[in-house]
């Protein structure tokens, strides 16, 4: 999800990335999945597995983290 100032940026930097995001319009999704997850920074990187239960809170710490990244964090987040 964005938190970008408007569309164009959004788009601008969304047009660069390899992943799905919901449209910069939906703000109230945004909102709620911010809070549901506790979102208080950017970039920020929760992972789920696919019953959508969460198995990092900071994947973004773990990926810097790991020497092996992203190999090594992908597999700590499969087992």
């Amino acid at each position: 999800m964005s938190s970008d100032e408007d569309d164009e940026s959004f788009s601008h930097y969304y047009d660069t990335m390899p992943w799905t995001a919901l449209q910069f319009s939906d703000r109230s999704a945004a909102e709620a999945l911010g809070a549901k997850f506790g979102i208080r920074g950017i970039p920020a990187l929760i992972v789920l597995n696919p019953a959508g239960d969460v198995v990092d809170q900071d994947g973004r710490s773990t990926l810097t983290k790991n020497k092996d990244a992203p190999a090594g964090a992908l597999a700590s987040w499969v087992k």
